[in-house]
């Protein structure tokens, strides 16, 4: 399974913190929280280009 959430900076912390207390079990397996930076975004329906800002 794959969730994408998408935040901003100074609500990171926050969010891994939310993400991995709900979905951790204590066992092996549970997965990982990866973090990227998102410049751009790209809207299909209209071929619109949204460009995030700092």
């Amino acid at each position: 399974m794959l969730v994408s959430v998408f935040v901003e900076d100074d609500e990171l912390d926050t969010a891994i913190a939310a993400i991995a207390g709900g979905a951790t079990t204590g066992k092996a397996g549970d997965g990982f929280v990866a973090v990227s930076e998102v410049t751009a975004t790209y809207r299909i329906s209209t071929g619109a280009v949204e460009p995030t800002t700092p």
